[in-house]
């Protein structure tokens, strides 16, 4: 297939050589998923640096130009575009839709594992299905004063526990899925997912379990 440039509303020009899902109809959607991109980080043009994505709102349709099933083939093909170079998740946001956050898991599983990082920046606050995006990918880090958030799946403003169970069914079966079993069935187990109140976890906590590495 010949490579395709586009210019999106960056004024970037962005090079691939996938079709997307769909087909190229759908590139008029990418400029949603490359508002994650962080680019006071990224250098697209060279091709042995990472892409790093933001995400620091809630995983909302309501806070995205497009609804979820167009998020879910956006941020696939982006990945695919750039499937070859590593990615780092930059996560700082207090979680969403479940939806939503099975998009970017499907994102992450289209590229190999070994080239995908999650990283909470200082201070942040990574909350319920942002908490399970971070666990889902299997090189994490963290910096001080960062933490991440568990709760149960919310229903009509109760705790779900048949969502819940699916949910977390759905992060350990997936293809791609790095979840630390034995820690996560640990945390269930002290009735952590029982609740809409949210079980937070330090870096130092994180770090501590052999879940997370040092990033400062």
């Amino acid at each position: 297939m010949p490579k395709i440039c586009l210019i999106l509303i960056f004024n970037t020009l962005i090079c691939g050589a996938v079709e997307p899902k769909g087909g190229f109809r759908n590139y008029s959607l990418l400029g949603a998923a490359y508002e994650n991109i962080d680019f006071t980080r990224t250098n697209l043009s060279d091709l042995d640096s990472p892409i790093y994505l933001k995400f620091e709102k809630p995983f909302l349709a309501i806070e995205s130009n497009i609804d979820n099933e167009a998020f879910q083939s956006a941020i696939v093909n982006l990945f695919q575009i750039y499937n070859g170079r590593s990615f780092v998740i930059i996560l700082n946001s207090p979680g969403g839709e479940v939806p939503r956050m099975y998009s970017i898991l499907d994102a992450i599983d289209s590229v190999p594992n070994s080239n995908v990082s999650a990283y909470l920046p200082k201070n942040a606050s990574c909350a319920s299905a942002c908490a399970d995006v971070f666990l889902y990918i299997g090189s994490r880090f963290c910096e001080t004063g960062s933490k991440i958030g568990l709760h149960s799946v919310i229903r009509q403003g109760k705790p779900s526990k048949e969502a819940t169970k699916e949910m977390i069914l759905q992060l350990l079966s997936r293809p791609g899925s790095q979840v630390p079993e034995k820690w996560l069935a640990y945390q269930y187990n002290q009735g952590v997912f029982n609740t809409t109140k949210m079980t937070y976890y330090s870096c130092s906590e994180l770090i501590q379990a052999g879940i997370a590495s040092n990033a400062d």
